[in-house]
């Protein structure tokens, strides 16, 4: 939740999009909400239990909803269950989605669990990322934070043009001296991330609810 407020400048998104909806997702997910925002519910399997009073005063929605054929939701469900992708929208004052937002995990970092949020803009390319949370060498593989520069070397890049992988295995990105395995796990996690993005690209842009009178 931290992560999604440095990104919103303390206001929360504006849409939710819960693929959990259990384990307390739902609670977080509803508190990612900004003022008169909206909380879609997708999963399932918790209970969603708010007083009536947050949800008047801050005007948020609870919207219970299902987007795309039910293969996507299947595995659209198996991925949030294990762990490895939550999904945030972001949209313009029409409504339309401009931007997603992935919190997804990077399983083979050097010790363990990489998790990292990747934004991008509704074509599919990177608009920045950021390691929310993990356990990697300090003064070597903590570089997937600490190195600004490396880390705003993945912004504009896409699917196309861009070889993901470190250097030492012919791709694009930098690794660090005396620590490859934390930098090769997040370009991996990264690349993934816009692979499912690609695949649910109908989905993502299926959930535009223009205002009236928008372009």
């Amino acid at each position: 939740m931290t992560a999604v407020a440095d990104l919103t400048g303390g206001q929360g998104a504006e849409v939710v999009l819960d693929f959990v909806a259990e384990q307390g997702a739902e609670n977080d997910g509803f508190a990612m909400t900004r003022r008169a925002g909206s909380y879609f519910v997708i999963g399932y399997g918790g209970t969603v239990t708010i007083p009536t009073l947050d949800i008047i005063s801050t005007e948020r929605n609870i919207i219970g909803n299902i987007v795309g054929t039910y293969n996507d939701l299947a595995e659209l469900m198996v991925l949030a269950q294990a762990g490895k992708v939550t999904l945030y929208l972001a949209r313009d004052g029409t409504g339309r989605v401009v931007g997603a937002a992935f919190e997804t995990v990077a399983p083979d970092g050097y010790s363990g669990n990489i998790y990292i949020l990747v934004g991008m803009d509704r074509d599919g390319r990177v608009h920045a990322i950021r390691v929310t949370n993990h356990h990697e060498t300090p003064g070597l593989g903590d570089g997937i934070v600490k190195n600004h520069k490396w880390v705003n070397s993945f912004a504009g890049k896409g699917l196309t043009g861009t070889r993901w992988a470190v250097k030492k295995d012919g791709g694009d990105f930098d690794q660090f001296t005396g620590a490859t395995i934390s930098p090769r796990a997040v370009v991996k996690a990264v690349k993934k991330a816009l692979e499912f993005y690609q695949r649910h690209e109908a989905q993502i842009a299926a959930a535009d609810h223009p205002t009236e009178g928008g372009a």
